[in-house]
């Protein structure tokens, strides 16, 4: 009778120390497949954030690129608006002084 309780730990023990280190193994796979995932989610943000990074560079000096045509463009023009503004002054004052001496005849 006073073995009984022993015999039934004893057959107990193997199986709590064989489910402990199930356990244990499991645990461990499992930190190491998080470990996995966040090295490969870390690499492939990094991954992302250089592509991004590339992009916005590009499209800076795109933008610039543009901006400095779009400058000369805009000078060019008021190059020639500045020409017409002296043509159509000119233009102008000889109208006037053809009215005045139609005017005066």
């Amino acid at each position: 009778m006073e073995f009984e309780p022993i015999m039934s730990l004893l057959i107990q023990l193997p199986l709590i120390g064989i489910f402990i280190w199930y356990n244990e193994r499991r645990d461990t796979r499992q930190a190491e497949r998080d470990l996995n995932r966040d090295a490969t989610l870390q690499q492939e943000r990094k991954d992302r954030d250089e592509e991004w990074r590339q992009y916005l560079k590009e499209q800076r000096e795109q933008n610039n690129a543009a901006l400095g045509r779009l400058a000369d463009e805009i000078k060019t023009i008021a190059e020639k608006v500045a020409q017409l503004h002296g043509v159509l002054s000119a233009h102008d004052a000889a109208s006037r002084e053809r009215t005045l001496i139609a005017n005066n005849k």
